[in-house]
């Protein structure tokens, strides 16, 4: 089943894209095996969003590191070039909603 977009919190950017923040909870735990993602997309495109990567955010000064969750892309045979670009960010169980940036 794919995921909606529509169904999640958008966090825009100066460029027109931004961000669409998915729970991990809501897609389920096993990641592993799932380097891609069925998505419709904000405009109702069905698309393919591959990756997975983890990503941190890092306080040099600190000296800290909090983990946020998996980066995905839209692949680049779905991809409208023409259009700003939307990232998917699967969050960490234990990373809240409210202080991605």
């Amino acid at each position: 089943m794919p995921i909606q977009f529509s169904d999640f919190t958008f966090v825009s950017d100066d460029r027109g894209g931004g961000t669409v923040l998915v729970p991990l909870e809501s897609i389920g735990y096993d990641l592993a095996g799932r380097p891609q993602f069925p998505v419709v997309d904000r405009s109702g495109r069905s698309v393919v969003y591959e990756g997975g990567g983890c990503t941190y955010y890092s306080n040099s000064e600190a000296g800290t590191k909090e983990f946020v969750g998996w980066s995905y892309w839209e692949h680049e045979s779905t991809e409208d070039v023409d259009a700003p670009a939307v990232h998917l960010m699967v969050l960490s169980p234990t990373f809240d909603e409210s202080d991605y940036r």
